[in-house]
């Protein structure tokens, strides 16, 4: 089975990472962390590793990049406890247990520096150019942050609070274990992410996951985020292991839960992200909200401002993405593909005892 997370993403508050909960700080984990610039292969590596562990059935996590949807930040296979990760800016990875959990592998090495270094203006010159668009995109991103906030202000003043808590205790009855004095455990995702490619919901793995799928209609937030916050503390409270995820837009809004040992997810659905899914039970937000009629007029124009800067935002990483594949450019060039790909073969080689990989396996390996 594979599925699908963003660990990472740009916010309201900046670029958040959960990059440090990617994997356990144990003996038994094996921890690749790719150092190495833009096009230095990075992402090639880690969907030839996904390829051999496809043909070995096993089950694989994508982590894809925010800002570039199309490559991968970091690869898990949770059977065999082996992840690996891009260590490099904004999503720093340093070892913690250096040789004992955690191996560096310096995809540098593969590079002509003589090459970089007459390009050296220019490479400057387009990584600067790049945060600075990020930093515009974070910006548009507060600014649209402040209007949902805003609705979620309005509509918590008609939120009917003792109905959300009825419906959040017959639910936690029907769907939940006794509690039994263990506290589940929490991890925290993101589903959905902004980049280039507009706001990307990964509702695939919602659907592999769970055949339970709850699915609230809330525009503004406000039923939504206060049931799930409701439902959080039960499924902990009755020893349940979840997943939550924040909104990217404004990462202390909490839109989604799932708990993969129950086969059960509650999402919110909303104009950003209209969720329509196999099976799903639709539960619409305006049965927990007392009369809001007086503040529609409001909500509806702070919706619709607040899409026009998501789309800005977006505008602004699409051209960071332009600008990365022109930086990428300099280090393809300066690239040594032969060493890298014996590089890539030596590190496959190395976890071969893991996966019982024969030597034609390994030949996926040596295929640009």
């Amino acid at each position: 089975m594979k599925l699908q997370y963003f660990y990472a993403s740009n916010t309201s508050q900046g670029f958040i990472s959960c990059f440090d909960s990617l994997y356990e700080k144990t003996p038994e984990m094996k921890m690749y962390i790719l150092k190495g610039g833009p096009g230095t292969g990075k992402s090639s590596l880690m969907k030839k590793f996904v390829s051999v562990a496809e043909r070995f059935d096993e089950d694989v996590i994508l982590v894809p990049c925010s800002s570039d949807p199309d490559s991968l930040d970091a690869v898990i296979i949770p059977n065999k406890k082996i992840c690996i990760a891009d260590g490099t800016s904004p999503h720093i990875l340093e070892p913690k247990f250096p040789g004992v959990v955690e191996e560096i592998i310096n995809l540098g090495d593969c590079w002509d520096s003589k090459k970089l270094k007459a390009n050296g203006r220019e490479i400057i010159k387009l990584t600067k150019s790049n945060s600075h668009y990020h930093r515009k995109c974070m910006q548009f991103l507060a600014a649209a942050a402040t209007l949902k906030k805003d609705n979620l202000r309005l509509s918590k003043k008609h939120l009917d609070v003792k109905k959300i808590r009825r419906f959040a205790t017959r639910f936690a009855s029907k769907n939940f274990d006794t509690p039994s004095g263990k506290i589940g455990r929490e991890e925290k995702r993101f589903l959905s992410a902004v980049t280039p490619k507009g706001l990307i919901f990964c509702s695939e793995t919602i659907e592999k996951l769970c055949n339970k799928i709850t699915v609230i209609k809330d525009d503004t937030g406000a039923s939504a985020a206060a049931i799930l916050q409701e439902l959080r503390c039960y499924a902990l409270g009755c020893g349940h292991n979840i997943i939550t995820s924040y909104c990217p837009v404004s990462p202390d809004i909490l839109e989604h839960i799932i708990i993969p040992e129950l086969h059960l997810a509650v999402i919110t659905s909303n104009s950003f992200h209209n969720i329509k899914l196999k099976n799903q039970k639709t539960v619409h937000s305006k049965r927990f909200l007392c009369d809001s009629a007086d503040i529609s007029n409001r909500t509806s124009f702070n919706l619709k401002a607040e899409k026009e800067l998501l789309d800005s935002a977006i505008e602004q990483m699409q051209k960071a993405k332009a600008n990365h594949d022109e930086l990428e450019g300099f280090y393809i060039h300066a690239m040594n593909f032969d060493l890298l790909n014996s590089k890539t073969s030596e590190l496959l080689s190395g976890i071969e005892s893991l996966f019982n990989v024969s030597d034609d396996v390994l030949d996926i390996l040596d295929t640009n």
